[in-house]
């Protein structure tokens, strides 16, 4: 009996015991691998499911969820670029499905429209994942919804997505403003706005660079370095830098991918900001001594830009209508921090009633007051993808 380590006898019955094995089953890698892709397809739909119900910034709101998923930086990035694709071609995906299901995607329930969302994205932008993966994480993301069960339809739908890649486009030449809204996935009223006032081509020019992903921007901390010292930083460090065209402190990083391995930008040396929100505290002219109130200061970007242009000397209120975003706030860090700049005393964001009703005066001790506000009824940089369709025209 010197083989019971492999054999034993029960019952008249011969039962083999395999060996102990160090080699990996390739079904569990293979289970693996799909459990970390629905998580990803996951994050992505909760993300998108925020940004919808709380109507908040998806950056915020995929931050949140990605730290309590815990994914590889491989799944975050899939995650991600679910995320904005949905958002950069929203109206196009609509219109896709919308044409091979049997209702709109505006009446169906929020969570399912975007899962089909979602799989949508994967099969008409998404080269490197098979159309079979999309539709059946797709409709394991159905099975999660509570109420009635949609995996059928989801599963018909896409199924019927994939038979009809050939469409036929709405004519720009016959209807311009559906044929552009379609095709670039541009609100109707925006793109009868930019036709009456630029012409149908330039129109279309205009369209086609909302799908363009911007490259990354950054302002210099000039309390920390000067523009040139950053871009001499970075580029030692392997980075392909241009400066930007009209910012005194911006530049440009081009396919510089995740932010973390940015070392500058943890040690404050510098700020991501697009270029044109690099320009609106340079129109206050602010000196230092100077008090400044921003009335939309979250999260703390032209706060910390305002700061340095007074050089540390001055006052800074910084207030926001969302009090959720003043707690999410990075005025503090690290441009008004101690730790990075000794002569500054932490700004402490504060909660006032709004609308406000602002009479900013040039009286007072002799130094000159101004203010930051919120634009109404626009933005002061490029719009996110997040508040694109929430954008309406001002009347009036």
């Amino acid at each position: 009996m010197g083989d019971r380590g492999k054999w034993a006898i029960t019952d008249w019955r011969l039962k083999i015991k395999r060996p102990r094995s160090n080699i990996r089953n390739p079904q569990d890698s293979s289970r693996a691998a799909f459990d970390t892709a629905a998580a990803s397809r996951r994050l992505a739909l909760q993300t998108l499911g925020a940004v919808e119900r709380e109507r908040g910034f998806a950056d915020e709101a995929f931050a949140r969820f990605a730290a309590a998923a815990k994914l590889s930086a491989q799944d975050q990035a899939l995650a991600f670029e679910l995320v904005y694709g949905v958002l950069r071609h929203r109206a196009t995906l609509d219109w896709r499905l919308n044409a091979v299901a049997s209702r709109p995607m505006e009446r169906l329930p929020l969570v399912v429209a975007n899962v089909l969302r979602l799989g949508a994205y994967q099969m008409l932008y998404l080269d490197r994942i098979p159309v079979s993966a999309a539709v059946n994480e797709s409709v394991t993301l159905a099975r999660r919804v509570k109420g009635r069960d949609w995996r059928g339809m989801v599963n018909g739908i896409l199924r019927n997505l994939d038979r009809r890649r050939e469409v036929e486009w709405p004519d720009v030449a016959h209807d311009p403003v559906e044929g552009l809204s379609v095709t670039y996935s541009c609100p109707h009223w925006l793109t009868q706005r930019w036709i009456d006032q630029w012409g149908r081509e330039l129109a279309e020019q205009l369209c086609r660079r909302t799908l363009t992903v911007p490259p990354l921007t950054l302002r210099t901390n000039t309390l920390r370095c000067s523009r040139e010292q950053l871009e001499s930083t970075l580029r030692e460090q392997g980075y392909a830098v241009s400066r930007t065209a009209i910012s005194p402190q911006g530049l440009v990083l081009e396919h510089c991918g995740p932010l973390h391995p940015l070392s500058v930008l943890r040690e404050g040396w510098c700020y991501v900001e697009d270029e044109a929100a690099q320009l609106v505290p340079l129109l206050l002219d602010v000196r230092p001594g100077h008090r400044v109130l921003d009335a939309c200061a979250a999260p703390g970007g032209k706060c910390s830009h305002v700061a340095a242009l007074m050089q540390n000397q001055g006052e800074i209120i910084a207030t926001d209508p969302d009090p959720k975003r003043l707690a999410w706030n990075r005025i503090c860090e690290p441009w008004a921090s101690p730790a990075h700049n000794p002569s500054v005393s932490p700004m402490t964001p504060i909660t006032l009633p709004f609308p406000l009703t602002l009479a900013l005066s040039h009286q007072g001790r002799g130094k000159k007051k101004g203010g930051l506000l919120p634009s109404p009824g626009g933005r002061r940089r490029r719009v996110g993808l997040t508040g694109f369709w929430r954008m309406c025209p001002v009347q009036g």
